[in-house]
């Protein structure tokens, strides 16, 4: 595994594993295939991982990957796309 530390982790309706490090940001575990992917934060990239300490992770009913993340917000991760979702405090009432 790419990454020792792990803070989190979600099975999906395939049997394979997400994984949520303590500063190795979101692993992908294929069990068929035997093979890791990592997700990482990019300043440079806006569709990457909002930070890479993740703390929990949850799947809804659409299949879609909940990720938080520490001082990152939150993430939406449909298997190409990271949505980002952070608080400001500038915005009160606002989601």
């Amino acid at each position: 595994m790419p990454f020792d530390d792990v803070n989190a982790f979600v099975e999906d309706k395939k049997g394979n594993l997400w994984i949520g490090t303590n500063g190795g940001g979101l692993i992908y575990y294929d069990r068929q295939l035997n093979r890791y992917q990592q997700y990482l934060h990019n300043s440079s990239n806006t569709n990457s991982l909002s930070n890479n300490v993740v703390v929990s992770l949850f799947i809804d009913h659409q299949q879609k990957l909940w990720i938080g993340t520490y001082l990152g917000g939150m993430d939406c991760f449909d298997g190409k796309n990271f949505i980002h979702y952070k608080h400001d405090d500038s915005k009160p009432g606002v989601q």
